[in-house]
């Protein structure tokens, strides 16, 4: 199996602990460095036209700080560490969906509990085989704080509502602030399939179709023209005539 490699940037203001950030990063050896900037309004620049996989930011920087840099990013799809040596910012740093919040001076033994929490909340687990049929496959959904396990065959389908996904299971509803195609990227295509802009549905869950409705569980979601052709010629090929 191959190791997996999470791209990133570091967005840090003292050369010092920039320094010692990227000799981590290198040691950890699951990550590919895309670039270090000194300014939150560099790296602003940067996320606005880059997808990474995490965020390595300071909070205390001239001009804008880590945390406003973040607030812009309403559509941010990474996972963000804050590397602080202030420890006053908890509470803004959380309510922005940081993964940890490491306070300087850090060992690396800090760092990889803080790389062990990306390795969780990176949508998949990527050390299993991602086959449909492995009812054991799961992912983890961060919601009320928490890191909640939920095996794939319990999703019944996904609302992409703006900047956020709603995840609709047998057992609850999850909101988490992620996009579509993010999500679906790492999802097997074998069980889930996109049917409309907003909707990406459990394929095992559909009962019918008729017109531009997908009748799935016990309710119905849109199909979308562009995607008719695809999930009507899916059930053909299973289909009695």
């Amino acid at each position: 199996m191959n190791a997996v490699t999470y791209s990133c940037i570091i967005v840090e203001d003292e050369p010092p602990a920039c320094k010692l950030l990227q000799n981590y990063i290198e040691k950890a050896g699951c990550f590919k460095l895309k670039g270090i900037y000194h300014t939150a309004e560099e790296g602003l620049d940067y996320l606005k036209s880059n997808r990474i996989d995490v965020l390595f930011t300071d909070i205390k920087m001239a001009g804008m700080d880590g945390l406003q840099m973040l607030d812009r990013l309403k559509t941010n799809s990474f996972k963000a560490i804050i590397t602080s040596a202030f420890d006053s910012f908890g509470v803004q740093a959380y309510n922005l969906d940081v993964i940890d919040y490491l306070v300087k001076p850090y060992s690396f033994e800090r760092f990889m509990r803080a790389v062990n929490k990306i390795k969780g909340a990176v949508i998949c687990d990527n050390e299993q085989n991602f086959s449909a049929t492995n009812e054991k496959q799961f992912i983890f959904i961060k919601a009320d704080r928490k890191f909640h396990r939920v095996y794939l065959s319990d999703i019944i389908y996904i609302h992409a509502l703006g900047n956020y996904l709603k995840i609709i299971t047998k057992e609850r509803t999850f909101i988490i602030r992620s996009t579509m195609n993010n999500l679906e990227s790492k999802l097997p295509e074998k069980l889930f399939m996109r049917v409309h802009k907003s909707f990406l549905i459990n394929i095992n869950y559909v009962s019918s179709v008729a017109g531009n409705k997908i009748y799935i569980a016990s309710g119905c979601v849109p199909l979308g023209d562009t995607f008719k052709d695809a999930i009507l010629s899916r059930i053909g090929t299973n289909a009695i005539n």
